[in-house]
This record gives C-alpha cells, structure tokens and sequence, in this order.
C-alpha cells in the first residue's frame, strides 16, 4: 500500500472524531453544565496519558517488527510481540496501584473542584485509574503498524475516538448528569477497542514452532528502544496537557472546558503530518538498514 493511502487511512483515524465531537460537544455542555464538562475534559486528558505506561513499548513495537520482517526473522515476531505486551500488562497493574495509591493519600483538593461535584468527581478518578492496563492496546496498535496495517489501525482508532464523545452523550441521556457512569462507559469502550486489536493482531501474527527460543534475542532491542521513547512519552504529552490542570488549580474546573475543548480542535489540525510521520516510521525502520536510497526517496515523497 503506497505512503499516500496510508496517510489518508491515517487521517480518517483522526479527523473522523473530531467532527463527531463538534455534533455531541453542544449537547454534552447543555446537560453537563461548564463544570463537569470541564472535568470530563480533564478525565480525557487523563485516560490518553496514561499511554505513557506502555513505557515506549507500542513504538518499540512497531520499531522492532518492521526490522524482524525486513531481516526475514518472522519467526521471533510473536515471541518479541508477547514479550513487549506481557511487560505492558505489568506496568500497566504497578501504574494503577500507584495512581490509586496518590489520590487515597493526596486527594484531588489541588484541582479546585466545586464542592458540589467533588465526589462525584474522586470517584470518576479512581475509576479512571483502573482502565490503565488498558494502555496494553497501544502495544497490538504498534505491532499492527509494525506490518503497516494502517486500514485497521485507523478503523479502530476511529471506533475510539467516536466513543469517547458518543458514550458520554449515550450515559447522560440513560443515567442523567453523572460523571462515574460516563468513565464506566469509557473504560467499556477501551475494552472492547483492546479485544478487537488483539483480534486483528491474532489473524497476522503467527506462532512458529520455535517461538520460545527467541524471547531474550528479540526483547533486548525491544527494551533498549522502548526505553528512549519513554522520555519522549513522558514529557511530550506533559508539556501539552499540564496548562489544563494547571488552570484547574488556580481558577477552577470551569475554566478548563473553555480552554481545552477549542484547544483540542486546533491541535487536531497537526493530523496531517502526524498522518505522514505515522505512515514513514514502520517503512523507515524496515528499510533503513537495507535500502538508504528507497529511504530517502520516502522522505523527499513524503516533502512532495
């Protein structure tokens, strides 16, 4: 499949809930009111970074995959792809216990959440906190991409994001202005999105007969790489989410729904050259040993 088509696979995974979101947004601040919109938007900023509990291992993934198929190793695929979500798993439970762990001792009083909605508003946090092994599914997306199957990526990318202004919409209008049943219904939705990536991973990785034996080989590039992307994980994220708590604190969660919601909608604007730039790195990791020339005629299609 050429660059362009997985670029535009790519940007379908982005747009598409973007232009829900503008249909449901309205709808959602009329019954919420400012306050829980505000939190809710928070929650979502929340959920999305705990991805940084993958530790890099969904781009390491990727990474590695398209290296093993370019050196026609497929048959350390499934062990290092295994090994990679396995690790995922456990980080993602020790993330959980100590994200719970913080808000029992600490609270959210630094927030400056309306006394009104506080519990109400603890509880969808603790909530929040259980989906974290769910992070796993960035692991099968990287491995997906891995094998540039950007058609299901982004179909189930889409299904994601159209759930997570659908499903509060869907849970106000069954259970009323509650932000505990929409974060269950959030945390359903990711669920479902894990098992259906995992279903899609299944149909195109293999195991071989020998798998087992290429655990340690195939893990230590995996952990190595993975270990350079968590800074970048870490801190990327932080620098574009931190304002919103930030402006929480000091002016309360309000605040936040005014700010996040059309700041959100001018940052999906970069969906293109994330497009690109998602499309070109399982490519480049393949043939960067191999090809240097088909790299960098990659590169200067990709300026075109």
């Amino acid at each position: 499949m050429s660059i362009k088509r997985n670029s535009v696979w790519n940007m379908i995974g982005s747009a598409a809930p973007m232009l829900i979101g503008l249909i449901v947004l309205p709808y959602l601040l009329r019954h919420l009111g400012v306050g829980r919109l505000g939190v809710l938007t928070l929650i979502w900023t929340l959920i999305g970074y705990f991805s940084i509990f993958d530790f890099g291992l969904g781009r390491a993934l990727t990474h590695r995959i398209s290296a093993l198929r370019a050196e026609h190793h497929n048959s350390q695929i499934y062990s290092v792809t295994y090994f990679g979500l396995a690790c995922m798993l456990g980080v993602g439970v020790v993330g959980a216990i100590l994200i719970m762990a913080g808000i029992y001792l600490f609270g959210i009083g630094w927030l400056n959440i309306d006394v009104d909605i506080y519990s109400e508003v603890y509880w969808s946090i603790i909530v929040a906190g259980l989906g974290i092994p769910l992070a796993l599914t960035s692991g099968m997306k990287g491995a997906l991409e891995g094998f540039e199957n950007f058609k299901a990526v982004n179909i189930l990318r889409s299904i994601l994001g159209a759930s997570n202004f659908l499903l509060p919409a869907l849970s106000v209008w069954l259970f009323g202005a509650n932000l505990v049943f929409i974060v269950i219904a959030l945390l359903i939705a990711r669920l479902l999105v894990l098992l259906l990536h995992y279903q899609a991973m299944h149909k195109i990785i293999i195991r071989p007969l020998n798998y087992q034996l290429h655990v340690v080989e195939g893990s230590k590039g995996l952990i190595h790489f993975g270990a350079w992307m968590t800074l970048s994980n870490i801190v990327s994220p932080l620098m574009a989410v931190a304002d919103r708590f930030i402006i929480s604190h000091f002016d309360g969660s309000a605040s936040v729904a005014y700010y996040a919601v059309p700041f959100d909608f001018m940052f999906r604007l970069l969906m293109l050259p994330a497009a690109i730039t998602t499309t070109l790195f399982p490519i480049f990791s393949r043939e960067l040993k191999t090809n240097l020339a088909k790299v960098r005629g990659h590169y200067l299609q990709s300026h075109g």
